[in-house]
């Protein structure tokens, strides 16, 4: 035990006190001539109260003691529940000792308690965020309450929960406008019940509350990528068929047909038009087959005369004046844009050869005219 300074210069003041006192006895018993056997059994019997008197306060604060030690102990077990580390008091005195580790922990379990109450509020928003993104929450392991580095770690990782749901939520806005756009663009072109279903599904869209799964973004650009397809491939047939009205009005040197109404309105809308232009005017092309052929056969001879080819004998004047049908406009019109590609491709080799060609005619004119003039 701890012996506190100042602490025998106390015991000689108690030492002093008592031998005062025990003279004054002795004095008495001197007055009165207590002498031999009866002083004798005077002084055992002031001996044994004496005694038994400081033996009993000694029992007394030994237990006081050992009442402190178990109560330290159990604070010191306490604090520990609380902290990883206890404070150091082991230089104090026994009282004080007690004392301070009472008061560390009376701080420690308000500190606990306010640590538990913010660690329900986070867990729950790392339960909710976990939910929506369809992750698993961390995993807090403690023996009383949370310590402030696990809070500071909880509140990280939901920040960065937080900042991945925002920017799903952003990539999800992105994607629930671009499908719906293109489902109005598509309008009755849609015919499928998965995709009609999914798009409904879609339309009722909740920022707020929508799950930001994997499988769930997995279903939502499986969506976007069929409608994308069904765009493009609804766009190329639009561009074929505006390219194909255009080749027919141009040979049939006619204009009924305007491009600039045809491309107002909806995607499935502009389509349907195109539609229907080319239907009318492989109607108007029917009734004019003769002169379309006529056409086509004359633009064909340009084109081969253009890029220095032989005429094909298998669209001679004599085969269309004798078949006149729309099969062979067919190939005639495909062997046209063949030798347009071609004449397009090759345009290069074809202007130098007509260069070259050009130079040689005048070479040769050249010669004759010198010959001339020496004869």
């Amino acid at each position: 035990m701890a012996v506190v300074p100042n602490a025998f210069p106390s015991l000689v003041e108690i030492v002093k006190t008592c031998e005062e006192k025990l003279r004054k006895i002795f004095t008495l018993w001197k007055e009165m001539g207590v002498e031999g056997e009866l002083l004798t059994q005077r002084q055992d019997t002031l001996s044994w109260h004496l005694g038994r008197l400081l033996d009993d306060m000694f029992e007394e604060e030994t237990s006081t003691r050992a009442a402190l030690l178990e109560a330290i102990k159990i604070s010191e077990f306490d604090i520990g529940l609380v902290e990883e580390k206890s404070p150091d008091s082991t230089s104090l005195p026994l009282l004080l000792r007690e004392r301070a580790l009472y008061n560390e922990y009376k701080s420690l379990c308000l500190k606990a308690s306010e640590n538990m109450n913010t660690f329900e509020l986070l867990s729950r928003d790392q339960e909710n965020l976990c939910h929506r993104l369809g992750k698993s929450p961390i995993t807090v392991s403690f023996k009383k309450a949370p310590s402030t580095t696990q809070l500071t770690n909880l509140r990280a990782n939901i920040k960065m929960l937080e900042e991945e749901k925002n920017a799903l939520v952003n990539d999800l806005s992105h994607i629930r406008d671009d499908i719906l756009a293109m489902a109005s663009s598509l309008g009755p072109m849609i015919v499928e019940d998965t995709l009609l279903t999914n798009i409904a599904s879609i339309q009722n869209i909740d920022l707020e509350t929508t799950p930001l799964s994997e499988a769930f973004f997995a279903g939502l650009k499986d969506c976007q990528r069929a409608l994308k397809e069904k765009v493009s491939c609804a766009e190329e047939e639009y561009d074929q068929n505006t390219s194909r009205i255009a080749e027919m009005q141009r040979r049939m040197s006619m204009h009924i047909i305007s491009l600039d109404d045809i491309a107002r309105g909806k995607l499935f809308e502009v389509l349907e038009k195109t539609r229907v232009g080319l239907k009318e005017l492989e109607s108007l092309r029917r009734e004019n087959l003769k002169t379309l052929l006529q056409a086509a056969h004359e633009e064909l001879i340009q084109l081969q005369e253009a890029c220095f080819l032989p005429n094909n004998t298998n669209f001679s004047s004599d085969l269309i004046d004798l078949n006149p049908s729309e099969d062979l406009l067919n190939k005639l019109e495909a062997e046209v844009r063949a030798l347009n590609d071609y004449k397009s491709e090759k345009s290069s080799i074809i202007s130098a050869f007509r260069k070259w060609q050009t130079n040689f005619v005048r070479l040769t004119e050249a010669k004759v005219n010198y010959n001339l003039t020496l004869k």
